[in-house]
């Protein structure tokens, strides 16, 4: 069977990065680069976006093709929605028309409109969307055939620095968004610094800015850019030269509260700036050192290709997920969290916004998470046997068998899980304990 290929955007306020996907690699004769268009109407705006999607078809010669579309990954700025496909946008002089509507189901019905593609689209195609860093990060810690990416890194946090501070936090090659040793959504930018935030300070003006405050430029609009700064560096120039080594000491005292709370194995540096990188990595490392941090910092090889490997293996991951029936996903993560692998469970199961009413902890995920995990380590050897399960509409009732410890008699215990966008975001439980004798012949299963 032929899986197909991925289409996959990276769309900035000014310039749309367009390539093809197959197996994981950019095929090479579809890579492009487009106006973004997005000072457009909306309708416009789509209508772009499919007239992108013929032009990279035609060129990589796969317009005549009866190959399928499996999907379309789109890495757009926020603030976005990612997980409804919901744009946000307002104010910013960008994608203003497209504020509040549901670019997801608009755009797949643009592409559908259009003949040629509809009948290309796979079955189960899927469109999703997430931040640029998000996917250059799952592009990272993924691993491709030419040997880049991190593959088995166990936590890994990446940075991409450019016109701003992008960031993503990352655990056995999964995101982490929502835990109380990570910023929300994984986000670095708003963290606290003299009086204003890491984004001011970690990007293309923060360069500038340091320059200035070091004497390297003079304090007036206009003069130098950073490659210009970062070449004269090379040359040898030590103003430049401590410039740099000063904005790599800077990046660590900034970040670092928020890295520590993580501990990560790996901190990997993309974008523009980052391709100054080697003139500052040396005393970013030397002072995370200083904070007793002791992550190893690497500059990506090609932030571009990280990027699309990173929608791919989204796409690809969502596709997975919108295939899996409700039911299979709530027994998974039943199964997952009394083998013990309960962070495991959270990360490809549950939802943003997720709740639960278990009368015996705080409503939220992380109570309920953190209950679960020590609940794992007091029974290392708890098991749980799912007699039925049942499904109808976004609920799934899961009937089972659990016992704490394999000579107990344990407890019947029912589920009820609540999913939305493929997620669970609601958890109810009740158990009652088997009795050792008991007068009903039926039995409790």
């Amino acid at each position: 069977m032929n899986p197909g290929v991925i289409l996959a955007f990276d769309v900035g306020g000014t310039q749309i990065k367009a390539a093809v996907m197959r197996d994981g690699s950019i095929i090479e004769q579809t890579i492009g680069q487009y106006e973004a268009k997005s000072n457009l109407g909306a309708d416009a705006i789509l209508a772009h976006f499919v007239a992108i999607v013929q032009d990279m078809l035609k060129r990589g010669g796969l317009d005549e093709v009866e190959e399928p579309i499996s999907g379309f990954g789109l890495a757009f700025p926020g603030p976005f929605d990612y997980e409804n496909g919901i744009c946000l946008i307002r104010g910013l002089g960008k994608f203003e028309s497209l504020y509040g509507l549901s670019v997801g189901q608009l755009l797949e019905d643009k592409l559908r409109a259009n003949e040629g593609l509809r009948r290309r689209l796979a079955p189960r195609f899927r469109i999703a969307f997430e931040n640029d860093a998000a996917l250059f990060g799952l592009g990272e810690t993924a691993g491709s055939r030419s040997g880049h990416g991190e593959p088995g890194r166990e936590r890994a946090v990446c940075l991409t620095i450019g016109t701003g501070l992008g960031s993503c936090f990352l655990e056995n090659g999964r995101l982490v968004k929502h835990r109380a040793d990570v910023p929300a959504n994984g986000w670095l930018y708003q963290t606290p610094y003299r009086g204003g935030i890491a984004d001011a300070y970690i990007s293309k003006s923060g360069v500038l800015r340091l320059a200035k405050e070091l004497g390297v430029l003079p304090d007036t609009e206009g003069g130098s850019d950073v490659r210009e700064l970062a070449e004269a560096a090379l040359r040898g120039n030590k103003p430049e030269i401590g410039l740099f080594e000063a904005f790599g000491a800077r990046m660590a005292v900034i970040l670092s509260p928020a890295l520590r709370q993580f501990d990560p194995d790996v901190i990997v540096l993309g974008g523009q700036i980052s391709k100054s990188g080697s003139l500052f990595i040396e005393a970013f490392q030397s002072g995370l050192a200083a904070q007793q941090l002791k992550a190893q910092v690497r500059i990506s090889r090609d932030t571009f290709a990280s990027t699309f490997r990173g929608i791919y293996e989204f796409v690809k991951g969502m596709i997975a997920l919108n295939t899996e029936l409700l039911k299979e996903k709530a027994v998974t993560f039943l199964s997952l969290v009394a083998s013990g692998k309960v962070r495991e469970a959270y990360e490809r199961y549950v939802g943003p916004d997720f709740r639960h009413h278990n009368s015996y902890f705080r409503g939220d995920a992380e109570s309920l998470m953190l209950a679960m995990e020590e609940n794992a380590a007091l029974n290392p050897h708890k098991t749980l046997e799912v007699k039925r399960a049942i499904e109808e509409g976004d609920c799934v009732m899961v009937h089972s068998h659990v016992k704490q410890k394999p000579e107990d008699l344990g407890a019947a215990v029912v589920h009820i899980f609540r999913f939305a966008n493929g997620r669970i975001i609601e958890l109810w439980d009740l158990g009652q304990a088997v009795p050792e004798h008991s007068i009903n012949e039926n039995g409790m299963f």
